[in-house]
């Protein structure tokens, strides 16, 4: 491994719990509950959809545009003072940047949102860059940010190591002929199965990587 590229969400953050509590947040405010009936209806939603659904069947006094921007303020919020890291990935990031390894982050999550929160864990030095779809143009259906931060860490496809927690970036970060390691994460759990058979590691921690590590000496 000469540069490893790590998505944030799931793979360096346990910031999922933050998402699917969201909604059910929001609500708390104005005193309603987030049924299971609620909760099932928004599941395949997007975040603008979900905000017009809260609007029509909630929330009449409230507009989509009102409830996406304080929905945006909470989440905000939680990146830059509560959403924790994954275990021993501050410890696993620090023995690949002993060794050498060019490190750099590719997430779908907005930089204003992305930074604040690896600057609060002190992860923000030992990254080289912060890259966001946003910056590309297109998710990660797409290769390009992928493709993108191996051009920025000047490495070789084949010699750059993607890390993961969804199935669907996985496929797309192997299909591009990046190895891929898998790291669990409950959020994923449904896929898992895919994942592993896509991935050309899968793992349940840090812990384990850090111990082969240390090992390795």
């Amino acid at each position: 491994m000469k540069a490893a590229i790590f998505d944030m969400d799931g793979t360096l953050l346990d910031s999922m719990p933050m998402w699917r509590s969201l909604g059910g947040r929001y609500l708390a405010k104005f005193g309603i509950e987030l049924t299971p009936e609620i909760h099932e209806a928004c599941k395949p939603m997007t975040l603008e959809q979900s905000a017009d659904y809260f609007c029509r069947t909630l929330l009449p006094g409230k507009t989509p545009e009102q409830v996406l921007e304080e929905w945006g303020r909470m989440v905000e919020d939680s990146y830059r003072a509560e959403v924790p890291l994954k275990p021993y990935i501050r410890e696993y990031l620090a023995a690949l940047k002993e060794r050498g390894v060019r490190l750099g982050v590719a997430t779908l999550t907005p930089y204003v949102h992305a930074y604040p929160a690896l600057r609060r864990h002190g992860l923000d030095s030992i990254f080289e860059f912060i890259l966001t779809t946003d910056d590309v143009g297109v998710g990660k259906h797409d290769p390009a940010i992928y493709l993108e931060a191996a051009r920025r860490l000047e490495t070789p496809v084949s010699d750059c190591v993607v890390f993961e927690d969804a199935w669907y970036a996985v496929q797309t970060a192997k299909d591009a002929g990046f190895p891929v390691w898998a790291v669990a994460d409950p959020d994923a759990a449904q896929n898992v199965e895919k994942i592993k058979a896509a991935c050309d590691r899968y793992v349940s921690d840090y812990g384990e990587l850090l111990s082969e590590l240390a090992a390795s000496c």
